[in-house]
């Protein structure tokens, strides 16, 4: 852990005392103290800017919750004060977005006077979301799928659930991999109707996978019932899937395209086919608060995927990676979740904490091929230190007991997890891991003019640094499902672990506004002369 902290430190020193040797070199002149002047006049309108902006949030949660509590479920006047005033809190992040371009290119023009002729509360906003709620019938919270990039982020409607109760992997309508080749299909996803309140809900999936010829389907039904702020949920679904345990590590989109241009794979795969029944319990409280409790009894038959295609629009001679074997077999396991989050859900910027907690017990009474008891944690902090700064960290662990399929062993190594090391270059059935990433926003860049202000404004400079460790368990070798599975304590798993050296790393990357592209260098601190290219077209957490 030491050299995690260390680059920590390192990092934070670095900014403060930039700032600080700049505050004391640069000379008091007219000119400077007028242009501080007109800097603190700026800010003093952000805050004023942030306040409204906050007080718009608290309106639109009233209504929510008015609209929540009514006995006709709909209310068309509400529901288009509600659109109305998000139209509004739209208007005022982009004027918080051009005070921030006013202020780095030194013009001390106020949003007043920059929106006074262009902008008006009270007209349709230029997205066009009434005519497109109006059209499609969509409940502005509960549509998943954008009109805009960062819809979903401001508008979550979905509380996810956790694998392997749940499985994004059949949500899209293309995906490109190493065991299918192209997948074409539909799919009507899972989620929560805070406002309609229907009184059930169905789900499914249908599509087609072309190298492997492999449909894949499933078909479910839920019965939501709804109080103050909250819905209980029963249901079930049969499904057929193509999935993976690595869905935490890359989402499915990023993975496509770098498989379809790149010929690389991110995920391992298998063969899952079953039913679940699960019920569940969702809150959506004040201050963003989101809670998510659910338990369900999944029953899968899983069978190994072969290897189906090596073609790519680009790559060359290069092949992709080995398709792992699994464990075939049955699997029958009772499936804990919890989740907790106050991430706003009117904000771009990530503030707040994110928890979530799976607990899976195998095996016993449910008989099957597999009995395991398995646990994973992941806590999750955003936190903004000012306009400029950003401090993101990650705490994952995980811990099993019985004999653990390779299906469920738990690695690290590359993308999101150490990506200074090999893809999964470390396994066992204890991990656990620390991700921290600093990012400087590019408003910082604001003694450039011209087009360089202009392209470096749309990059962050991100500090990054990582530190992991896993046990090295023993494996059965015998005849049957049994074979290759690994043997978990959950004692011994700990004691290894805390006897393992800590495998860590950091580099450097520059990135988008949002976070989401970023291209950068990855450097192992047990051997700092070897380097990994770091390509990534979402957050790695």
């Amino acid at each position: 852990m030491r050299p995690l902290f260390v680059v920590l430190i390192v990092m934070l020193f670095a900014a403060t005392g930039a700032g600080a040797l700049r505050a004391q070199t640069t000379p008091e002149t007219p000119a400077t103290a007028d242009s501080a002047k007109k800097s603190t006049s700026i800010a003093a309108e952000q805050l004023r800017l942030r306040g409204d902006l906050e007080t718009l949030k608290a309106q639109v949660y009233d209504l929510r919750k008015t609209l929540d509590t009514a006995s006709t479920g709909k209310n068309p006047d509400t529901e288009r004060s509600i659109r109305k005033l998000e139209r509004r809190m739209h208007r005022l992040e982009d004027r918080m977005t051009m005070l921030d371009e006013r202020l780095r290119s030194g013009d001390s023009t106020t949003t007043d006077d920059v929106f006074a002729s262009g902008f008006d509360d009270d007209a349709d906003d230029d997205w066009g979301f009434e005519e497109e709620w109006q059209n499609f019938d969509i409940e502005p919270e509960d549509e998943q799928f954008a009109f805009r990039p960062d819809f979903y982020k401001k508008y979550p409607g979905s509380f996810t659930g956790l694998f392997p109760i749940d499985s994004r992997m059949q949500e899209g309508v293309f995906r490109y991999n190493r065991v299918e080749g192209v997948y074409i299909g539909v799919a009507q996803p899972k989620r929560q109707y805070w406002h309609s309140k229907p009184r059930m809900v169905g789900t499914g999936s249908l599509g087609y996978a072309f190298a492997n010829h492999r449909w894949r389907y499933s078909l479910g039904a839920y019965l939501p019932f709804y109080f103050d702020d909250m819905i209980l949920e029963i249901g079930g679904e049969g499904h057929s899937f193509t999935d993976s345990k690595d869905q935490w590590l890359i989402n499915r989109e990023e993975n496509t395209a770098m498989a379809f241009f790149a010929r690389e794979d991110f995920m391992d795969y298998f063969s899952r086919e079953g039913f679940s029944a699960t019920a569940g319990w969702y809150y959506k409280g004040p201050s963003s608060v989101n809670l998510r409790g659910t338990a369900g009894y999944v029953h899968d038959t899983y069978e190994s995927m072969d290897h189906a295609t090596d073609w790519s629009v680009f790559g060359g001679d290069k092949v992709f990676r080995p398709q792992g074997r699994i464990n075939d077999g049955n699997l029958n396991s009772l499936v804990f979740t919890a989740g907790a989050n106050n991430t706003p859900s009117a904000s771009s910027s990530l503030r707040g904490w994110d928890a979530q907690l799976s607990i899976e017990k195998a095996g016993a009474f449910m008989k099957g091929d597999f009995d395991f008891t398995q646990m994973i944690l992941d806590i999750r902090r955003y936190q903004p230190i000012d306009d400029y700064l950003s401090l993101n960290l990650r705490f994952r662990a995980g811990a099993s007991d019985g004999t653990l399929p390779v299906q469920r062993s738990m690695d690290l190594g590359g993308v999101s997890t150490l990506p200074g090391y090999r893809y999964k270059e470390f396994s066992g059935t204890h991990a656990a891991l620390v991700n921290a990433e600093f990012i400087l926003r590019a408003a910082m860049i604001d003694d450039t003019r011209g087009w360089v202000a202009s392209a470096l404004s749309f990059f962050n400079v991100i500090l990054f640094t990582d530190a992991g460790v896993t046990n090295t368990p023993q494996r059965v070798y015998s005849y049957g499902p049994d074979n290759g599975t690994l043997i978990a304590n959950f004692n011994d798993g700990f004691n290894e672990l805390s006897s393992q050296s800590w495998k860590s790393d950091a580099g450097i990357a520059i990135g988008s506004a949002e976070g989401d592209f970023r291209i950068g260098m990855a450097w192992r601190l047990d051997h700092p002369s070897k380097a990994n290219f770091v390509l990534r077209f979402s957050r790695p957490f």
